[in-house]
C-alpha cells in the first residue's frame, strides 16, 4: 500500500469541489464507483497514517479539507448501505476537531467548508451534535445546513442514535424508532428544525 500525501488530499478536495453540490448528497452508483476507483485505496492509507501520527495534511487548509472528505464522505459513497460506511467516523471526527481547533476551516470559502463539520453531524453523540449545530451556525452561516445540523441533533436527543443505521449495523429497532421511521422520519425532523 502506498503512503498518502498532502498532495493526494489536495487532489481529493479539488475533485469534490468540482463535483459540486449536485453530486455531494445524491445516491448515484456511477459517482460512487468513480470515487471507489480513484480514491478507495486512499482511505486505508489515511487510516494507517492517522494511526501512526494524527496530523496528516492538517497544516494546509486544502489538504485538511481533503482529509475530512476522504475519511467522512468517501466511505459513505464507496460503502453505501454497508456498516463500513461509518467504520472510520471516530478518526474523521478526531481529525476534524484538530483542524477546526486550528481554524483551518476558516481558510476555505464556499459551500465545501461544510465538510469540516459533517464528521460532527454524523456522530451518534448529543454533545458532539451540539458542537455541530454551533459550527454550522457560527462558522458556515448557512441556514439550510444549520437546519440539517439541528435535525440531526434532534434525532440523537430523541433516540441516542440514528435509527436509519440500525438495520445495517444489526441493531434492533425500538418501538419509538419503528414508528418514527414509518410515520415521520428525517423529513419531519428537518421541518421541525
Amino acid at each position: 500500500m502506498a503512503a498518502i500525501s498532502a498532495s493526494d488530499l489536495t487532489s481529493i478536495a479539488a475533485f469534490w469541489r468540482s463535483a459540486g453540490p449536485q453530486a455531494w448528497f445524491l445516491s448515484d452508483p456511477v459517482f460512487d464507483a468513480e470515487i471507489a476507483i480513484r480514491f478507495g485505496d486512499r482511505i486505508l492509507a489515511a487510516v494507517t497514517a492517522l494511526q501512526a501520527g494524527p496530523h496528516l495534511g492538517e497544516d494546509d487548509a486544502e489538504a485538511a479539507l481533503g482529509l475530512c472528505i476522504l475519511m467522512d464522505q468517501f466511505p459513505r459513497n464507496i460503502y453505501r448501505g454497508l456498516a463500513l460506511s461509518w467504520k472510520h467516523d471516530p478518526l474523521a471526527l478526531a481529525a476534524a476537531r484538530r483542524i477546526v481547533g486550528a481554524n483551518r476551516d476558516l481558510e476555505i470559502e464556499g459551500p465545501v467548508r461544510q465538510f469540516f463539520y459533517t464528521p460532527f453531524m454524523h456522530a451518534e453523540d448529543a454533545e458532539t451534535q451540539a458542537e455541530s449545530v454551533m459550527l454550522y451556525a457560527e462558522r458556515l452561516g448557512d441556514e439550510n445546513n444549520s437546519r440539517h445540523a439541528r435535525a440531526h441533533l434532534n434525532i440523537i436527543e430523541k433516540f441516542g442514535r440514528f435509527p436509519t443505521r440500525n438495520a445495517v449495523l444489526g441493531r434492533a429497532l425500538t418501538g419509538a424508532e419503528r414508528r418514527w421511521l414509518a410515520e415521520e422520519g428525517y423529513g419531519a425532523e428537518l421541518n421541525a428544525a
